[in-house]
């Protein structure tokens, strides 16, 4: 009997500790539901913001586009073979280029001996192959949306080399140049070839060539060349012209070796633009080598930068 009453005092003060608890541990459980809440509210209500301002943005965008005002494009890089350096603009930092890197106007280019980079030109569909031993610069990329259709101005110049090029239609009201140190060559809709001299070769479509050239004698010229499929208009490797050379000017047939090989070169360059490559708006690091390249004035680390395939 004894033992049963000790039991039972025993017992009280751990069955009234239990009950304290559970009433302790009901009490705080609304606090800590609130302030679960409160912190899921919080990360809902961040993101909520974060979207928000996206698509504020987009709707900013889209609509600056369709009110008239020209909107920046890029140029993506969708292959490089061999050594191709780029730089942001001038007296930029040169940095190696990088399938996927998205290129700004204002941006150079310069590829080395052996060495190929493809390009796909934004809004206006456009791809472009910088061939070997060329320094290329986008000096304008901008689209705008209307009620009919497209409208980008895109002004290319070669000032080094040559590239390969095929320019789907454009629209009436879209402008796309290519210009070199002697000529504006102005695209619509075209397969093509142009070097710095100001050399054309046109595989389809039409390029209208225009010569604009201070003599040494003072004396402005000018003069426009429409240059059609399966015809090229050449000027002096030199680059060098005086009147006689201008007055000259005239398209000529493309010979059957060339038109083949720029058959070639156009279905290339066309397979890799529609190569899939994640774009990156990151400058590539910087080349850390100190041993200049002779033929192309810039620092590189490795001949093979990256070079992709289908």
């Amino acid at each position: 009997m004894k033992n049963k009453q000790k039991r039972e005092a025993f017992s009280k003060p751990c069955r009234s500790r239990r009950k304290e608890a559970q009433t302790s541990r009901k009490a705080e459980t609304p606090h800590v539901v609130s302030y679960s809440f409160e912190r899921a509210s919080r990360v809902f209500f961040a993101f909520f913001l974060v979207g928000a301002s996206l698509l504020a943005f987009t709707n900013t965008s889209d609509a600056a586009a369709k009110n008239g005002n020209p909107l920046p494009d890029h140029a993506v890089v969708k292959s490089v073979t061999g050594t191709a350096m780029h730089a942001a603009g001038i007296g930029g930092e040169w940095n190696p280029i990088k399938v996927g890197l998205a290129l700004r106007p204002g941006a150079t280019i310069r590829t080395a001996r052996a060495s190929q980079v493809v390009l796909h030109l934004g809004k206006n569909e456009s791809a472009i192959r910088i061939n070997e031993n060329s320094t290329f610069v986008i000096q304008q990329l901008t689209y705008q949306e209307t009620d009919k259709g497209v409208v980008t101005q895109t002004e290319l110049e070669v000032k080094k080399g040559s590239i390969v090029g095929n320019v789907k239609k454009l629209s009436a009201a879209s402008s796309y140049q290519v210009k070199t140190p002697n000529s504006v060559a102005g695209i619509r809709g075209t397969e093509f070839y142009v070097e710095d001299s100001g050399t054309v070769h046109v595989l389809s479509g039409l390029v209208t060539v225009s010569v604009s050239v201070t003599l040494p004698n003072g004396t402005k010229v000018e003069k426009q060349v429409t240059v059609g499929a399966g015809q090229s208009l050449t000027f002096p490797a030199s680059g060098v012209l005086n009147q006689a050379i201008i007055d000259s000017l005239a398209p000529t047939p493309t010979p059957a070796a060339v038109q083949t090989q720029l058959a070639t070169a156009v279905t290339q360059v066309v397979a890799a633009a529609q190569v899939t490559v994640v774009e990156t708006f990151t400058a590539a690091s910087p080349a850390q080598s100190e041993n200049a390249n002779k033929e192309t004035g810039f620092k590189v680390d490795n001949p093979k930068i990256e070079v992709i395939s289908k």
